[in-house]
């Protein structure tokens, strides 16, 4: 569009980016910086162009092989929400995508227009020149989650989108929307093909339970086998969830009448979008079972689809051997390792750090 006043939308001496050098026009010559840009730092990235409702399609025939779609017409939301990191100069679409949860990038060819975005210069990051829009389309591309987080004054949860859509599924079924994880958080009930887990009550606190925690094998890679454990002191564990956006269950076995046989909970950063998952299985004879596996995947899928997190977290000794084969089996990737906590029989071990991204989990299921 040439707004009110065409003047602004030409170039000008103020202007920090140059195009191509063929066109005067603003939105050409920012179409051009992020087309070069990508094919320089991200080659295969495919481009689809929205235009403005006032501007015929030929005005871009000229990008018609650097672009991979063009839309005219119609609801944007489609486009915005099957896109991986939406670009605009200083429409109002930026911000609606911010809200819906997407990495966003406006590119203005001079530093004052950021005060042209809706709400001003805050949850929409903005570049202004070449080298740093090369460097904001990198890390938005590579990290978005971080990209946001680093860029925008205005930091919002991602995942948005996904979120609104599954409440508004869920109450079309008849069903309550799961809760999305910020405080107070009420785990909800989730089942498996085998077990129920269900959010830990005083029914689960027993002498069965408390013995898990005091018995040397059960907690031999944890630093739990420092202390000796009461039911009292498993009672302030589970009180210290109330309030709070971290969840914590009780895993039941179907095939032995609900027998409970460990627990697993969550530590949430809704700031960051990452949730950290803790794993007990207690009971000896559901060792090697995969059950362990079973549960932990049900609550990584709670916190990706219910909860629309980024990430998710976990660490374990390098001797324990079966919580990382439930890593593994999760899809989790090794991120780093650091130095252990206290010897293990006198010998040190590593922690192992791993994770899986949100990008990685909805693009397999």
């Amino acid at each position: 569009s040439d707004g009110l006043d065409p003047a602004q939308f030409r170039r000008g001496p103020d202007y920090t980016l140059a195009g191509r050098g063929g066109h005067d026009g603003r939105t050409e010559i920012v179409l051009e910086e992020v087309l070069d840009a990508l094919a320089e730092i991200a080659p295969n990235a495919r481009l689809a162009l929205r235009l403005h409702p006032k501007t015929p399609p030929s005005t871009y025939a000229g990008y018609e092989n650097e672009v991979a779609a063009l839309q005219s017409g119609g609801s944007a939301l489609p486009a915005l929400l099957a896109a991986d990191l939406v670009v605009g100069l200083t429409t109002a679409l930026l911000t609606d995508a911010a809200v819906l949860g997407k990495p966003v990038l406006s590119v203005i060819p001079r530093p004052a227009e950021a005060g042209w975005l809706l709400g001003g210069a805050g949850i929409v990051p903005q570049v202004s020149n070449r080298q740093d829009l090369k460097d904001a389309l990198t890390q938005a591309l590579n990290d978005p989650l971080a990209f946001m987080r680093d860029r925008s004054t205005g930091f919002l949860r991602l995942g948005a989108a996904g979120r609104i859509a599954r409440a508004i599924a869920a109450i079309a079924s008849g069903r309550t929307p799961a809760p999305d994880g910020l405080p107070p958080y009420d785990p909800p009930r989730l089942e498996t093909a085998r077990l129920v887990l269900a959010p830990f009550s005083d029914e689960y606190l027993s002498e069965r339970y408390v013995g898990w925690l005091n018995d040397p094998e059960v907690v031999r890679y944890s630093e739990q086998r420092h202390l000796t454990h009461t039911v009292e002191s498993c009672r302030e564990f589970a009180r210290s969830f109330e309030g709070t956006g971290n969840g914590f269950w009780a895993i039941l076995d179907k095939s032995r009448n609900l027998s409970h046989i460990g627990n697993i909970s969550t530590e949430i950063s809704a700031d960051t979008g990452t949730g950290d998952i803790r794993i007990l299985i207690g009971d000896r004879d559901a060792w090697g079972t995969g059950m362990g596996a079973e549960t932990w995947t049900a609550v990584m899928a709670h916190l990706f689809d219910d909860l629309g997190l980024d990430r998710v977290t976990a660490g374990t000794l390098e001797g324990n051997l079966g919580m990382r084969r439930i890593m593994e089996k999760s899809g989790m990737t090794e991120t780093h390792r650091l130095p252990g906590p206290t010897p293990i029989d006198g010998k040190p071990m590593d922690m192992i750090y791993a994770s899986r991204q949100a990008r990685d989990w909805h693009g397999t299921r």
